[in-house]
């Protein structure tokens, strides 16, 4: 076998390699992309705080609330800190700035029934538009994997019909001589 078939082939085996590895380092990476979602429990402020980026209070604020402001609160406190979400800023909070939403005094007032409906409203609007983009974006996601094993699939045919063709011209030019 002369030294261009060797060649050849290797370059044929390393290129069919790379394109069938390629999807699975491509599924690899989303999987480390895919969040922990966790219900969120309604709280409030006891007193004035803020919403930090990371779990530290060294870290930067993104929001600053008043004292008896609703939160969402995600998963369990780890570390004195929670997970929260306010008026659409994420991030994380003490946990010992925030108890269960209660609603002050015996009875609500018109207004304030109406004003916690319409925050609740907007809480679920932003909920559902969430859970819209997060499916939106795993649509995307699995197209784009079926996308590329299409075309990876068709890159692997066309180059072994390649050589194919290259090898029977060979054997041709073999049997002419």
């Amino acid at each position: 076998m002369s030294k261009r078939k060797v060649f050849g082939f290797a370059g044929v085996f390393l290129l069919v390699a790379g394109i069938l590895l390629m999807p699975a380092s491509i599924v690899r990476a989303s999987e480390k992309e895919a969040e922990k979602s966790d219900e969120g429990i309604l709280q409030q402020t006891v007193k004035a705080a803020e919403i930090k980026e990371e779990p530290d209070k060294d870290s930067k604020t993104l929001a600053s609330l008043e004292k008896g402001t609703a939160v969402i609160v995600y998963g369990e406190p780890e570390d004195s800190f929670c997970r929260v979400e306010s008026r659409g800023i994420e991030g994380y909070m003490e946990s010992s700035v925030l108890e269960l939403y209660q609603a002050e005094g015996e009875g609500l007032e018109a207004e304030q029934v109406q004003n916690l409906e319409q925050e609740f409203q907007s809480v679920e609007e932003d909920t559902l538009r969430t859970v819209d983009e997060y499916e939106l974006l795993q649509k995307e996601k699995k197209a784009s994997r079926i996308w590329g094993a299409v075309i990876a699939v068709m890159v692997v045919v066309i180059f072994v019909v390649g050589v194919v063709s290259a090898l029977k011209q060979s054997r041709e030019k073999e049997e002419d001589e």
